[in-house]
């Protein structure tokens, strides 16, 4: 049985690197006014030790169905995606 990657490259919606990735999360977190847990900076942490020099960081939003999806960041290798860390569920 072949498994899909997830996210589907469909989702993906903009590359970026590591250091604006987390610039980003700051950011989201500071205007949510909901700082960032231990917890998930440590998910985040595991999640980039994932991330080799040749890979791809890229943000990605996925809702296929009301009430369905996420949105967060994958590590793309050889154009699939090989790890995915959700920051936002619908």
């Amino acid at each position: 049985m072949n498994k899909k990657p997830y996210p589907p490259v469909e989702s993906w919606q903009r590359r970026l690197g590591r250091v604006e990735a987390e610039a980003e999360l700051r950011k989201e977190s500071d205007e949510l006014g909901i700082p960032i847990s231990p917890h998930w900076q440590e998910r985040w942490d595991n999640f980039l030790l994932n991330l080799q020099s040749e890979d791809e960081l890229w943000f990605w939003e996925y809702f296929p169905q009301p009430m369905t999806g996420g949105a967060g960041y994958c590590i793309v290798r050889n154009g699939s995606s090989i790890a995915w860390i959700a920051t936002m569920r619908s």
